[in-house]
């Protein structure tokens, strides 16, 4: 026969060639397996028929030995030859590959989006010159449970007595005003040591850093201008450096521009650096600074902080009233700036990883249902004389081949959440600028779809490359792998059960905390209130006296605009992480130790603020304009969660109590108790508030002003700014907004994340739901003929049903039963952004419990349905 002919030229010829292994077309494998058919009619065994076939192709195990000679010179070619194959073999399959891709696409490019955010915030060197050597140097203190910030006097001793630094430098924020054709512009701004820059091991693109006399003398008015603001007020021009500007009214001398890429952890929106005068007559008690330090090249972390301590435990020594029980920590930099992102970014990637294990279950149930639809072939070329590992070899091939095209496509899902992630306000990220697909992350993505592909197609190579040649020989098409590939596929659908109800129970505590948290009162009124902050400049603002003035003034301005029912001001505008804070000390029962005495939020506010925020009145009396005089008596009123846990059960009216800063003669009289607020957003507990009089607890630099209208506040903005002005007309309007848009700003983190993650439960959940349809669909097929005949022997449609759904019902049964314990390890880890709500919710678990049974059963539906309406006799021709 010709075909005979045509197999021997063929071994030849790949002998010839070099080829390790003897590879058969798809005409000719056809040929074989009609041969071997032909020799098993015969009533040969299968041994016999395979010793025919072999004969047939003139010494394919001659060939064999022969080729293995050459075994160790052809491994590249034999590389190419797979990559040729499986490409082929995958052509020929275009919806299995396009279906597959896909979804790896899906897994590998969230991942590998999500790490450049985890690149970028936790691993990635922050950009300064020996950034590992950069500390943050803060203070302890026994009443908070985090490191606060320091006095300028404690930080200058701080640097005299250190040896382990090579500099330290202080920092700290504000506000400047500069005039436009428009009006008043703020300009955010930081004044800093003239060591500051060097500290960082940053230099300027034009000109120089301060100098070090700079921060010592009160007329060293020069400044830095960051890059974005050099381009806008100058239009980048060169010789801007030198000249002179305008800030709050005073002079400041342009001395270098920072590089374009410079920017500040925590404050990337600052536009001018000026210098920041220090001396040691300061006050010691007014913490206002943030500090940071270079390591000594010879100094290690452990060394300089036991250095930090011994100096501590001095200032306590020296200074009882101030410094009594303060300590002194150094963070690393990097640590310091990431801490705020680091828990949720590492949530988001658990979530992506647990997706994209999902994802690798799904497909290597795809794939093992397309690896036994091709049992047949790799057992004739097995008989032919292919190894084992020249079968695995080949389907590893085709799971990597589909898991870099998946890589391929996922990096651009990857550039598109890396774009998200850089444009969110709801999350702090020290680096938002540093979180792209560079080539760091373009190697993880290559590693990741390796690792995918392997994952992915490891299992089912191996289970189909050790079946029994006698026995899928024998078989019937329906009947290749029927019972021998189950245990596997029912383990993948029962791992990406589990991994789906991880991802949806973490989703739903997230769900369940925000709907707690937006069913909580904040403890005011939100609507047809219209805030904003304002700053007046110390050097025409600088007595106590001036700003009373300004705030009386702006107060009646704004009460005369039509439709303004009242107005009111206040230091401490909630939602807000703003705020003057002391120790808190009950005259009649005061602490035993002074540096332990509760916190309280010390908010000097204007009479007409309760009645525009409609904080209630719970007893006794609000504060009034005679309050505001002089020579008034002290008074406060204060928040109820502050009368009932720190009076002992007694009545607050009348009591008098005094503030940690104040000397033992220096007592208020508390008139007057009032509702609790949310200061720091509605997902937090109340705050401990004590409201002053403004203008007798002497002026502040920066407070708010909240204007209550009959109508859409929003419309007021412009009425408000124009009254503002006609009292100073360079005083710009601060962050105005709503009260109810800035209650959504405090809450959009917590609904960014429960978004975020409910979006990869979501995928979880489908993929869940697609492998269970996918097995039983599978299942259902190679059944076909025993359904048939169930249905032929009297088996109704509802036992066919129940047969099918039953299967789906144990397999999601047994991933619930699974993925329980990972989900209550899964809730601990959620447990810092859950808000009264408890990580073991019972209502949580038992929910998502119910949605993955559901979701399995809904999956199952479909193919038991398809199977109960088989036509027996129809059912029984299909071979």
């Amino acid at each position: 026969m010709r075909w005979r002919e045509k197999l021997r030229l063929r071994g030849r010829t790949l002998f010839r060639r070099g080829r390790v292994e003897l590879e058969l077309d798809e005409e000719l494998r056809f040929h074989l397996e009609q041969q071997i058919a032909e020799n098993l009619a015969a009533g040969m065994s299968a041994e016999e028929a395979r010793y025919a076939a072999r004969r047939a192709i003139g010494g394919a195990e001659q060939i064999k030995e022969e080729c293995r000679d050459v075994r160790g010179v052809n491994w590249i070619e034999d590389l190419l030859q797979d990559f040729r194959y499986s490409v082929r073999a995958l052509r020929r399959t275009p919806g299995f590959t396009i279906v597959t891709v896909l979804t790896l696409a899906l897994g590998i490019g969230a991942v590998t989006g999500v790490f450049s955010v985890v690149d970028a915030t936790l691993l990635r060197p922050l950009p300064y010159a020996d950034a590992s050597r950069i500390v943050e140097l803060a203070r302890t203190s026994p009443r908070f449970d985090h490191p606060v910030p320091v006095s300028g006097a404690d930080f200058l001793d701080w640097r005299a007595r250190s040896r382990t630094f090579a500099g330290m430098a202080a920092y700290n924020f504000a506000s400047f005003t500069r005039m436009t054709a428009a009006g008043p512009e703020q300009v955010s701004g930081s004044r800093v040591s003239a060591s500051f820059f060097s500290v960082l091991g940053v230099r300027p693109a034009m000109g120089r850093a301060f100098l070090p006399n700079e921060d010592q003398s009160e007329n060293a008015h020069v400044a830095l201008l960051s890059y974005g603001a050099w381009q806008r007020w100058f239009a980048a021009d060169p010789r801007s450096i030198g000249q002179s500007f305008l800030l709050d009214r005073e002079s400041y001398t342009i001395v270098g521009v920072l590089q374009r890429e410079f920017k500040f952890p925590g404050a990337p929106e600052v536009q001018v650096w000026t210098p920041m005068v220090l001396h040691p007559g300061v006050d010691r008690s007014n913490h206002w600074l943030y500090a940071i330090g270079k390591l000594s090249s010879h100094a290690s972390l452990l060394q300089a902080q036991a250095e930090l301590d011994v100096v501590a435990r001095q200032l306590q020594a020296e200074y009882p009233h101030d410094d009594a029980d303060q300590g002194i920590i150094a963070v690393p930099f990097q640590t310091w700036t990431s801490d705020g992102a680091k828990d949720l970014v590492l949530v988001f990637f658990g979530a992506v990883t647990l997706v994209l294990l999902v994802v690798c279950t799904n497909v290597a149930s795809l794939t093992l249902a397309r690896a036994v639809s091709r049992s047949k072939s790799f057992a004739m070329r097995a008989a032919l004389g292919a190894g084992r590992f020249r079968l695995v070899r080949e389907l590893l091939t085709e799971s990597l081949i589909l898991a870099l095209m998946g890589g391929a496509l996922g990096i651009g899902l990857a550039s598109a959440l890396t774009a998200f992630f850089r444009t969110q306000e709801f999350i702090y990220l020290p680096q938002p600028d540093a979180i792209h697909v560079d080539g760091r992350v373009l190697a993880f993505a290559l590693a990741l779809s390796l690792l995918t592909g392997v994952l992915f197609g490891l299992a089912p190579a191996l289970q189909v490359s050790r079946g029994d040649l006698n026995a899928i020989l024998k078989a019937s098409g329906g009947d290749i792998g029927r019972e021998r590939h189950w245990p596997l596929r029912n383990l993948l659908v029962v791992g990406e059960t589990a991994l789906s109800l991880v991802l949806l129970v973490g989703a739903a505590l997230l769900v369940r905390s925000m709907i707690h948290a937006l069913n909580t009162a904040p403890g005011y009124q939100t609507e047809h209130v219209l805030t904003f902050w304002l700053s007046p400049p110390a050097n025409r603002y600088a007595s106590d006296q001036a700003l009373a003035r300004l705030s009386e003034r702006a107060l009646e301005r704004i009460e005369a605009v039509p439709g303004v029912q009242s107005v009111g001001l206040t230091t401490a505008l909630p939602p807000s992480g703003w705020e003057d804070d002391g120790g808190f000390i009950v005259v009649k029962h005061p602490p035993q130790d002074m540096q332990r005495a509760p916190d309280t939020i010390i908010d000097a506010v204007s009479p007409g603020y309760f009645a525009t925020m409609q904080i209630p009145l719970i007893k006794g009396r609000l504060l009034t304009e005679q309050d505001n005089r002089p020579d008034a008596p002290k008074v406060v009123v204060i928040s109820r969660t502050l009368a009932d846990n720190y009076f002992a059960g007694e009545d607050p009216i009348g009591q008098r109590v005094r503030f940690e800063e104040d000397d033992q003669k220096s007592l208020w009289t508390v008139v007057g108790i009032v509702g609790d607020t949310r200061f720091f957003g509605w997902d937090h507990d109340e705050g401990i508030f004590t409201y002053f009089p403004y203008q007798a607890l002497g002026g502040r630099p920066h407070f708010a002003i909240s204007v209550r209208t009959k109508v859409d506040p929003a419309s007021f903005a412009s009425q408000v700014k124009q009254a503002i002005w006609s009292v100073d007309k360079e005083l710009p309007l601060l962050n105005t907004a709503t009260m109810r848009q800035r209650l959504d700003d405090a809450f959009a983190p917590r609904r960014f994340d429960s978004a975020v993650l409910g979006a990869f439960a979501g995928v979880g959940l489908l993929l869940a739901a697609i492998g269970i349809f996918g097995l039983l669909s599978y299942v259902v097929s190679q059944r076909t003929r025993e359904i048939g005949v169930r249905m032929a022997l009297g088996a109704s449609r509802q036992d066919v049903l129940r047969l099918i759904l039953k299967r789906a019902v144990v397999l999601t049964g047994v991933g619930l039963a699974c993925g329980l314990p990972c989900s209550f390890v899964g809730a601990l880890l959620l447990r810092g952004f859950l808000y009264n709500t408890k990580p073991f919710d019972v209502g949580v678990f038992a929910i998502a419990t119910g949605v993955m049974l559901a979701t399995g059963v809904i999956a199952a539906y479909i193919p038991a349905r398809r199977a109960a309406s088989l036509d027996p006799m129809r059912a029984l021709r299909l071979e």
